[in-house]
């Protein structure tokens, strides 16, 4: 009786290990604080970057946006420099009053000194318009560049992968216009002027024309299409 109670104790710990071992593996991956957003309306989506590549400090990340995606800025986070690249639309839009020919299509952040270290985690936002598209899932292809030359690429399409890509659902609102309380809305401002007031120095990087200049952005970031 003994041993099969020593038997059905065994099993008990080894399946508590595995279930562990799946729960560790998933808290570990770059998630979203929040997984869902109002379709159509201006929110702030927060990464959230738990540990580095096998040991190593993240010192560069990346995150890739589509064209669904308008009036992007970028947090500016202390320590981190932001810069953009952007690509031509598919067919220009209105936005503002403005026509607008090209969106951000990767948003980076690189440590201006000292990177995260593997064991901290840190909080990378994007303020956003988001696409009027309630039900669908938006995805965040993010990619982490580690000291040492290590990466880890969080791209997957599959939410049950291995490394899959960060993932906000689209929700219904009743007024077609989200609110949230760290988002930017930017109805009332040019998609082409300056946001002042923040408190770091970030530098946006237009890469559409292929010369891939930087102009400095005294107030740590900048309205984005």
């Amino acid at each position: 009786m003994f041993k099969h109670l020593n038997k059905v104790a065994a099993a008990s710990a080894a399946a508590a290990i595995i279930v562990f071992a799946l729960t560790g593996a998933a808290s570990a991956h770059v998630s979203p604080v929040e997984p869902t957003a109002p379709a159509d309306g201006y929110t702030t989506v927060e990464l959230q970057i738990p540990h580095g590549c096998e040991g190593a400090a993240t010192e560069r990340l990346e995150v890739q946006l589509n064209e669904q995606i308008s009036s992007v800025k970028a947090e500016a986070v202390p320590g981190w420099t932001v810069s953009y690249e952007r690509e031509p639309l598919s067919e220009p839009i209105e936005l503002y009053g403005e026509e607008v020919t090209e969106y951000v299509s990767v948003v980076t952040w690189t440590a201006d000194a000292d990177p995260l270290p593997d064991d901290q985690y840190l909080r990378f936002g994007i303020s956003m318009k988001m696409p009027d598209a309630p039900g669908e899932s938006l995805r965040f292809p993010t990619v982490q560049h580690c000291v040492g030359g290590g990466t880890s690429s969080w791209i997957e399409e599959d939410p049950d992968g291995e490394h899959p890509a960060p993932a906000v659902e689209l929700t219904a609102t009743e007024s077609g216009h989200g609110t949230d309380g760290e988002a930017v809305d930017d109805s009332d401002t040019s998609a082409a002027e300056e946001t002042t007031g923040a408190p770091a120095t970030a530098t946006t990087t237009d890469s559409s024309n292929g010369s891939g200049t930087a102009t400095d952005d005294a107030a740590g970031r900048a309205d984005a299409v």
